[in-house]
């Protein structure tokens, strides 16, 4: 068990005090804090966060020190990665970093996001995602150097609230089971943040399959013509358009479902394209048409969101092509002996035809056995 707490500067405050966590087995564990900020217009405080613990029978501690920098008039830039990890070989995907001001102040000059590319992994078109309406936020520029495999994006001030959908377009390596990672450096206000842990890609372990990726984008309104892909007014229903990609290097077929995941906070009113809507587990379903490699398929529906603030909706393929085999062996194994003996016999299991992805899924053994002899009064 390990108890977890945090110190912090005087004035400021944290729920819960502490917390307790049993961990059962290896590996990362996230706890979440509260921290209300004092009343100074700005400072810079630091956190101490303690972790105890006995082991094995010795008391034990380790400890993190984070700085914050508090202001009631700063800008906080959040980036938001939506990119695919698996990609069929030699084909092209889209990756997005969606950054927003979600401080109090408007960024001031110009932001610069640098997104850092595995060789092998070519990166093209940075641009920025717009509709018929423009953009509010203005990208002075995007250029991509093949050398280092770097994409940068060169933006205007980002006020308050407001957000920017950065986009481009990666083309994979030709091997199957390749792998790569991105990674994201911005720069803003003589701040600079760079993603925590890099994303990974990978190109499939086999050719001739498809894979999906997925945009959505709300379709703004002639009456209130806003310039922001995927923002809606209030209680007010809008058109929202979910596309499809296969980012494969095989058409999909007939055997892909695609399912939204909607927010309880909206109401789904009418749903197109064959999709059907289930309001108790709150999911659109469609039938994915049979697209070919980096065609794309919308999916469309209307949706009416009665409370502000940021909603994520998320899309999942699948594609269930399950079979089982079954293979049973009913043999007799034994020996005999006056004092002890053994006997070794292999069985092969034949991998069923055409399998890629195959697991074991449940192995029995069914055991008889008996013993006989004179004068027997124990057998074990």
């Amino acid at each position: 068990q390990y108890n977890v707490s945090l110190e912090i500067p005087a004035g400021w405050s944290s729920s819960p005090a502490y917390q307790l966590v049993n961990t059962t087995a290896p590996g990362n564990y996230t706890l979440s804090f509260n921290l209300t900020s004092s009343s100074s217009a700005a400072e810079i405080v630091y956190v101490n966060a303690t972790v105890a613990y006995t082991y094995p029978v010795s008391e034990k501690t380790r400890n993190s020190t984070s700085m914050i920098n508090e202001s009631n008039s700063i800008s906080i830039l959040e980036i938001t990665r939506e990119t695919p990890s698996n990609i069929g070989t030699d084909t092209v995907f889209d990756s997005q970093l969606t950054i927003y001001n979600k401080g109090c102040a408007a960024s001031s000059g110009s932001t610069i996001i640098k997104e850092t590319i595995s060789t092998g992994w070519t990166p093209a078109n940075p641009s920025i995602m717009t509709n018929e309406y423009g953009s509010d936020i203005e990208l002075i520029s995007a250029t991509t150097d093949l050398i280092n495999n770097i994409v940068t994006w060169e933006l205007g001030t980002i006020p308050v609230n407001k957000y920017a959908v950065l986009i481009y377009q990666v083309k994979s390596p030709v091997g199957t089971s390749q792998v790569g990672s991105l990674y994201y450096n911005t720069t803003w206000d003589s701040k600079n943040f760079v993603e925590y842990d890099t994303h990974p890609v990978r190109t499939f372990n086999y050719t001739e399959e498809s894979h999906l990726e997925f945009n959505i984008e709300a379709i703004q309104q002639p009456a209130y013509p806003w310039v922001e892909p995927r923002s809606a007014q209030v209680n007010v229903s809008y058109n929202y358009s979910l596309k499809v990609t296969n980012i494969g290097d095989n058409a999909t077929g007939s055997d892909w479902n695609v399912t939204l995941d909607i927010p309880e906070e909206c109401n789904i009113t009418q749903v197109y394209d064959s999709g059907t809507w289930n309001d108790t587990t709150r999911k659109i379903t469609w039938q994915l048409s049979d697209i070919g490699s980096y065609a794309s398929s919308y999916m469309n529906f209307t949706a009416n969101c009665t409370a502000e603030g940021a909603y994520i909706f998320v899309a999942e393929g699948i594609r269930n092509t399950t079979e089982y085999t079954e293979i049973s062996n009913d043999t007799s194994i034994g020996c005999e002996s006056s004092s002890s003996c053994s006997a070794t016999e292999n069985y092969g299991f034949t991998k069923p035809a055409g399998a890629r992805y195959e697991m074991l899924t449940d192995i029995d053994f069914y055991i008889r056995y008996n013993w006989t002899g004179y004068n027997l009064t124990i057998g074990q």
